[in-house]
């Protein structure tokens, strides 16, 4: 007897060749059979899929689930797109590995990316702990290392040199590492790790670490003209797996010209580098409130800075300052608040809105806001409101979507109320753009699955074959698009049916069932 019999079933199997019709056989959460259902074979489920799409799990790698996969194992936003597997600690973030004592405050720093809860107990100081709590959650999770913590962790507060704490920053990524974890991941524009703080030399040293542990050298780059050029050289020096995160063309800069993107990278690969790279397919980000701070109060935690911010001395120059770097920091105008702490009545509002109701400046509104609330805010960019620009940019991101090194991460930030779309609808919105873009739909499959298992070295997941995990979802190729917007970003898509996951049903007929049958997965 079976667990679940998939019959009449459309396999797009995530190699990347074309569909084909046969039966699927789940036992003990692992693909047992693919082929004809013989005499008295029978299972506990039986779903006739005939007319859907069957693909393996869907993976993300792109997330900061970090703290939401410990205190919220539904993980509504992911599986409802069919995500079976997520990987943490993108873009530097996690609180792993660290001292029990920095655990809040690198949360608190980073609570408008993470899904942090001041009262729950986050308790994990190194990945091997971490992936014991994420452990049964309703997906799958792997996590990266982040530069982040490893910096508090050999340093502190206070950013010293990176040659005085080299041989602690390089002892601790090792060990996690060794731990499991499935790549190192920079944010070059997350404090501490901020630009003018982090040298070439210190990610080489780094990067040259992960190379020797097999892992993945993940990078949202540094924010200038040649931040992908300097990741990809460090690639190709080194021979470390390389992968570059939300990489798109913006407005003006590049809008129309995605091949200069493109050159980059197929430069670096024509020259020996192993790198690949994504995008979220939305044009407005995501970030923190303390990614508008000057520069000069990027020092210690953020007890520290909000002293500073809270001198009546520096009020006027911080007005002043806060103003500038709003207009020149943030892409696409006017901005709003995602997550607020104490301040929940801002969530969803613009800055303007925000400034008017308190009958300020947008300058002196922006600093009380985060006086006010310790930091902890989220600011999402507004979408794109001219449609031609729109369509330009959404046109470039899906050109790169068809090179070979591209893929997708949806990038997602915890479970706030104002989440960004993509949380709920950047997998739905791929494949219905695919859809609409003429895409072969086992390419597609194949980006959003085994390829990302492979970048990963994740053993048995991405690929429908007999002896693989059964992490699998079932969907209306025809009918399957996104639903969430800015204005609201929480409803579900359309056309994602049924969710497996290690053999288990956990989304049926597009609602969780609230089976928790994820597993903590390491790299091979």
């Amino acid at each position: 007897m079976y667990d679940i019999l998939l019959k009449n079933a459309d396999i797009y199997d995530g190699s990347g060749q074309p569909s084909y019709h046969s039966n699927i056989f789940i036992k003990d959460g692992v693909i047992v059979k693919i082929g004809d259902i013989m005499g008295e074979e029978w299972a506990l489920h039986t779903l006739d899929v005939s007319g859907f799409v069957v693909s393996p799990g869907l993976i993300d790698p792109h997330t900061h689930y970090d703290n939401t996969v410990q205190h919220d194992k539904q993980m509504t936003s992911a599986l409802c797109q069919g995500v079976t597997t997520v990987i943490t600690g993108a873009c530097a973030l996690g609180t792993v590995p660290s001292k029990p004592e920095d655990i809040p405050k690198i949360n608190q720093l980073n609570s408008g990316m993470v899904d942090y809860h001041a009262d729950f107990n986050y308790k994990a100081t190194n990945i091997d702990e971490f992936l014991r709590y994420a452990d049964k959650a309703a997906v799958n999770v792997a996590a990266n290392v982040g530069h982040i913590p490893i910096r508090v962790l050999a340093g502190g507060w206070d950013f010293p040199n990176f040659e005085k704490v080299a041989d602690k920053m390089k002892a601790a990524l090792r060990e996690n590492l060794d731990m499991g974890a499935v790549g190192f991941s920079i944010g070059l524009d997350n404090y501490p790790t901020v630009p003018e703080a982090v040298s070439n030399s210190e990610l080489v040293e780094l990067a040259s670490v992960t190379k020797e542990c097999g892992a993945v050298f993940v990078a949202h780059v540094r924010p200038i003209n040649n931040g992908h050029e300097e990741v990809c050289d460090i690639a190709k020096k080194l021979g470390v797996r390389t992968h570059v995160l939300h990489t798109k063309t913006i407005y003006p800069q590049t809008c129309g010209k995605p091949e200069m993107i493109a050159e980059i990278f197929d430069r670096a690969i024509g020259e020996g580098a192993d790198v690949t790279s994504e995008f979220y397919p939305y044009h407005g980000g995501e970030t923190y409130g303390v990614y508008y701070l000057p520069a000069w109060l990027w020092s210690g935690d953020c007890g520290e800075m909000l002293e500073k911010l809270r001198r009546p001395s520096l009020k006027g120059q911080l007005i002043r300052e806060l103003a500038e770097r709003y207009k020149t920091r943030c892409y696409y105008k006017p901005a709003r608040f995602g997550y607020v702490k104490n301040h929940s009545e801002y969530e969803g509002l613009s800055f303007d809105q925000v400034a008017e109701l308190r009958g300020q400046s947008i300058g002196e509104m922006f600093l009380d806001v985060l006086t006010e609330s310790d930091l902890e805010v989220s600011i999402l960019a507004a979408d794109v409101f001219n449609p031609a620009v729109s369509r330009q940019l959404q046109d470039d991101y899906m050109w790169l979507f068809q090179r070979d090194y591209y893929t997708i991460g949806s990038d997602s930030y915890g479970t706030f109320s104002m989440v960004h779309p993509r949380a709920f609808g950047a997998f739905a919105k791929v494949l219905r753009l695919s859809r609409e873009y003429g895409l072969k739909l086992e390419t597609t499959v194949h980006k959003l699955t085994k390829f990302n298992a492979d970048r990963y070295r994740l053993s048995d997941r991405g690929f429908i074959t007999e002896g693989y995990a059964a992490d699998i979802v079932i969907f209306d190729g025809a009918k399957v698009r996104d639903n969430a917007t800015f204005e609201m970003p929480r409803v579900r898509p359309d056309g994602i049916e049924w969710v497996i996951v290690n053999g288990r049903i956990a989304l049926a007929k597009g609602c969780p069932t609230g089976t928790f049958a994820g597993r903590s997965l390491k790299k091979l």
